[in-house]
């Protein structure tokens, strides 16, 4: 029956009515043990009072009937048997709290109440039902294939896809597309898919009946439904716990895209297509995409939402959310596929290919070059697309391709103000230090500077003053420079003439060293050096120090700002390097000496000259340097020429046995290992104990090195 005349004096009101989607998440939410119960003839069942019967009439063979039943083509047919199944759930408080509808569909969750006893709720009001079936046997809900399987219930599509009939009409597009995503959570690449044919075919067409002859549309259509007869995307989990979700989100030029995982599963995605006009930067997009992800996610909970960041923020703030974002990269992102289309998609015309016939009275044959090179010149040689409109208003045939070639070959175009060109983009930096090194001439208060900076990660930066300015002074200082640390492969540098000239190329040739120069006129050519000058200048400005003074201080920040070991001259040179009146040492404190040696302690000391009958000379403990040697009244002593005073009882008193009354000269040194069994030593100490006056105090000669071999 038509119930189009009699639905145009029907108000629905439709505001309060229940979604199929959020039914879905309800019920996805209810466990595996669960049935469906369906009513039999559903609207049939369902009496329409006497006084309504004339204006459900259908007259057939000059005999008029009345519809006493309610009809399911009436607009708020939906309602009224929502409504009544709300009224026999509230008849028992136990169904209430066990079963969900939506219409004529009974979701009853049988770990709480049987579906029988459910069954019988309802016959009992008059609404006989069909059998229950339960979701771990298999069964359709809302149009969504439930089956079970060895992890447990998963959903799929619940129908077979259609195929593309001889005639497309922009109706038969959008009624393909509709059956492709229905209303099924999780779609993956077919939401975007959908979107873009339902954008070429609206653009081609603005009456539903009309024939759309686009054969590139027709392929468009084809494709997905291939693919999907292969792999359909449309399948997922049935079970969903919401107590943590993962927001994957994405964003392109061309759409929006969200997806939802739950315990690593996709739970529900969507996609939404930006507008061709769309000038957005894509930070705010993905932004945008962010907030939709949120608010899908609360979606689960039947919690609205707002838009952008503050949005987003009182969002978290208002529900309590734990968010935490990860920036991941495309290939491992799970919402990438929602935003993204075959390429050969975009590149289609925007104009069918087989165009209707214009009714004009433009010349009969196709525009030549010659003629658009002519329209192009009397419009003021603009663009490739004013160019192209101005020609269409003579020929509407031209193509875009024709117009690109007349205005890319155009001479004046080119040597007035042109286009902006591309390139291939290069880098400066390279992976491994000291192969690239950018050489540089510079000027800082009145004084010139040769400025060298590794390219690699180190980044290690050198400055010296130059005096002159010339190709002798500069190989002079290179030359020094690579003596000392070695010669990188490669040379960045300006197009000076001390670099230009045939001394410094002869200089780098005997190195080995290849040269590269900047081109004239681009700083960025040999950025890297530029920025290195502008930084220490500036710490040299705010800090009104030495150019020698900013390099340390350039040198020895780390990279991170937190981490030394990430100091710019740690990469070439130490393992540590300490900022200058800022950091006390790193060295650990020193470990307890043999036999506890500590300061103040009284020790034996070992002359180095005494026999065997010699008795050892006394002092006193000033310091332990390490394990190996502690200082005995200011002088090192290795910890196995001493012996503690308090096991020997010393004579302290009798000055004839201490190693000070003795006039014979002594030798002392220190190993250059923390290791007791080192053969090397690293210092010789000559002493003597009686200077000239006759004191007793020592005079230290020089330390010589020494070495042992064994």
């Amino acid at each position: 029956m038509n119930y189009r005349e009699l639905n145009e004096h029907v108000d629905p009101h439709t505001v309060g009515a229940d979604v199929c989607a959020h039914k879905l998440r309800e019920w996805q939410q209810q466990g595996e043990d669960a049935a469906i119960l369906d009513l039999q003839r559903a609207y049939l069942q369902i009496r329409v009072e006497k006084l309504l019967w004339p204006y459900q009439t259908v007259k057939i063979k000059g005999t008029r009937y009345c519809l006493t039943r309610l009809g399911f083509g009436l607009n708020v047919a939906s309602n009224i048997m929502t409504a009544i199944m709300q009224v026999i759930r509230r008849q028992d408080e136990d169904v209430q709290q066990v079963i969900s509808s939506y219409i004529y569909d009974i979701y009853v969750n049988e770990s709480l109440m049987p579906a029988q006893m459910v069954k019988e709720h309802f016959e009992s009001f008059g609404l006989m039902c069909k059998e229950a079936e339960r979701l771990l046997d298999g069964t359709k809900v809302l149009g969504l294939r439930v089956s079970s399987s060895a992890d447990g219930l998963h959903w799929g599509r619940g129908g077979d896809v259609l195929e593309v009939p001889t005639s497309v009409t922009h109706l038969c597009v959008f009624s393909i597309c509709a059956k492709l995503v229905g209303h099924f959570p999780v779609c993956g690449w077919l939401w975007v898919a959908v979107a873009a044919i339902k954008r070429r075919a609206t653009s081609m067409s603005t009456g539903w009946d009309d024939e759309l002859r686009d054969p590139a549309l027709r392929k468009m259509l084809e494709e997905p439904l291939t693919r999907v007869s292969e792999d359909d995307p449309v399948r997922g989990k049935w079970c969903v716990d919401k107590s943590e979700f993962t927001v994957w989100v994405d964003a392109s030029s061309l759409a929006l895209g969200v997806a939802l995982a739950v315990n690593g599963s996709i739970g529900e995605d969507a996609c939404w297509l930006r507008p061709e006009n769309d000038a957005r930067h894509i930070n705010l997009a993905e932004l945008d995409a962010t907030v939709r992800g949120i608010n899908l996610a609360l979606q689960w909970q039947a919690s609205p939402t707002n838009r952008y960041r503050a949005t987003l923020t009182e969002t978290i703030e208002e529900y309590n959310l734990v968010v935490d974002m990860t920036l991941v990269q495309s290939c491992q992102n799970r919402a990438d596929w929602l935003t993204r289309v075959p390429r050969r998609w975009l590149d289609l015309p925007k104009e069918m290919e087989e165009p209707a016939p214009v009714n004009c009275a433009a010349v009969g044959h196709r525009f030549k070059p010659d003629h658009v090179a002519d329209v192009h010149c009397q419009s003021g040689l603009p663009g490739v697309n004013r160019t192209l409109y101005f020609a269409r208003l003579v020929d509407p045939c031209v193509s875009r391709e024709e117009v690109e070639s007349v205005v890319g070959s155009c001479e004046t175009c080119k040597s007035i103000d042109p286009a902006p060109a591309r390139w291939k983009k290069g880098k400066l930096s390279i992976k491994n230090n000291w192969d690239r090194l950018a050489v540089d001439v510079t000027h800082h208060n009145g004084g010139d500077f040769l400025t060298m900076i590794d390219c690699g990660p180190s980044r290690f930066a050198l400055w010296r003053p130059l005096r002159p300015q010339d190709a002798a002074a500069v190989v002079r200082e290179l030359e020094s420079f690579f003596l000392e640390r070695g010669s990188p492969s490669e040379i960045l540098t300006h197009n000076g003439t001390a670099f230009d000239s045939g001394q410094f190329k002869q200089f780098i040739n005997g190195w080995d060293v290849r040269l590269q120069f900047r081109c004239v006129h681009v700083l960025s050519r040999n950025g890297i050096v530029e920025r290195n000058h502008r930084t220490l200048k500036t710490i040299a400005a705010r800090k009104e120090c030495t150019v020698p003074e900013a390099l340390y201080w350039y040198n020895v920040t780390p990279k991170d700002d937190v981490s030394p070991s990430t100091a710019l001259a740690e990469a070439l040179h130490w393992d540590y390097v300490r900022a200058k009146g800022l950091e006390a040492s790193p060295l650990p404190e020193p470990e307890a000496t043999r036999d506890s040696i500590k300061v103040g302690d009284v020790v034996w000391i070992k002359n180095p000259r005494g026999k065997c009958t010699t008795r050892y000379g006394t002092g006193y403990v000033t310091e332990v340097i390490n394990p190996q040697a502690v200082r005995i009244d200011g002088v090192p002593r290795h910890v196995r020429d001493l012996r503690s005073a308090s096991q020997a009882q010393p004579p302290l008193g009798d000055e004839s046995e201490t190693s000070s009354s003795t006039s014979e000269p002594s030798f002392w040194y220190t190993p250059a290992s923390s290791d007791d069994n080192s053969t090397e030593i690293s210092s010789l100490r000559f002493t003597d104990p009686q200077t000239a006056d006759g004191s007793s105090t020592e005079d230290e000669a020089p330390c010589l090195p020494l070495r042992r071999n064994t």
